[in-house]
């Protein structure tokens, strides 16, 4: 199996930009404790565990697998963080699945989790890195979405 891989990493700065953003953390899986949000830089960073939709899988002993990697994901300009359904501490053990990530006229970015969770950050303007921090590992869970009639 192959394990070389170029480590990822993203800029987004515009709303077009959070699209190619949210397509790559997409199923991305975390825990309330790796999401901080510190007031004085005006800056949100969480750590994620990534599937990486840009490898397309291997196959190993007729088993087709997949991989994941550890990302780090940085928000500049934040003056404000909304959490809808999420409890910091009560639910801190509680994984987290990411679905999509996109901003909003108002000068928001919306972080929107399976189960109707969200976190919303209200930006100065958009600005935020991606980078895988890791190497990845081998899953062969791959997400799957039903898709809506």
């Amino acid at each position: 199996m192959t394990t070389e891989h170029t480590p990822l990493k993203l800029r987004a700065e515009d709303h077009t930009d959070l699209k190619i953003f949210s397509a790559h953390l997409q199923d991305a899986i975390l825990y309330p404790t790796t999401m901080h949000y510190h007031k004085d830089p005006k800056v949100f960073v969480l750590l994620a565990n990534r599937f990486r939709w840009e490898h397309p899988g291997e196959e190993h002993e007729g088993v087709k697998l997949h991989q994941r990697i550890h990302s780090g994901i940085y928000f500049s300009h934040v003056h404000k963080i909304r959490a809808n359904g999420i409890h910091p501490k009560k639910d801190r053990h509680q994984p987290l699945c990411l679905l999509a990530v996109h901003g909003d006229i108002d000068g928001e970015v919306h972080l929107l989790f399976s189960g109707g969770k969200a976190i919303c950050l209200h930006v100065e303007k958009i600005l935020c890195h991606l980078k895988d921090l890791d190497e990845p590992w081998w899953t062969h869970q791959k997400p799957e979405h039903a898709l809506a009639a």
